[in-house]
C-alpha cells in the first residue's frame, strides 16, 4: 500500500472536498431507522479504495472505517485550528509587557 506525503492541511482539505452532502429523503421527513444521523458522500475513487482497503486490513465494513478515520480527521483539524489560534496570539503578545499568572 502506498500512503502520499502531503502537509495535514493538504489532507484535511482533500477530505472536506470530498464529503459532499447528499439529501437524504428519510431524514427530511424525520423518519430515521436509529437515532444515529446519516451522511450520505461522494469520494474520488482513489479515497474509496483507500479505505475499502484499510477497512479489510482492520475487518472493519468501510461505514464504520469510513466512521473511525472521520471522527479522527475532525480531531486533528481542531488541533490544527487551535495551534493556529496560539500561534496568531503568540505573534500578538506584547513582549514589553506581560501580565503574570498570579494577576491574570
Amino acid at each position: 500500500m502506498t500512503f502520499f506525503v502531503v502537509s495535514m492541511e493538504q489532507k484535511l482539505r482533500s477530505l472536506y472536498l470530498t464529503w459532499c452532502i447528499a439529501f437524504d429523503a428519510l431524514s427530511s421527513r424525520g423518519e430515521m431507522p436509529t437515532k444515529n444521523l446519516r451522511l450520505n458522500i461522494v469520494l474520488e475513487p482513489q479515497v474509496y479504495n483507500l479505505i475499502k482497503k484499510l477497512a479489510a486490513i482492520d475487518g472493519l465494513s468501510m461505514a464504520l472505517k469510513a466512521h473511525e478515520l472521520l471522527i479522527e480527521a475532525l480531531e486533528l483539524y481542531e488541533d490544527y485550528r487551535l495551534s493556529q489560534l496560539v500561534h496568531e496570539r503568540e505573534e500578538s503578545l506584547d513582549k514589553e509587557k506581560p501580565i503574570p499568572h498570579s494577576k491574570a
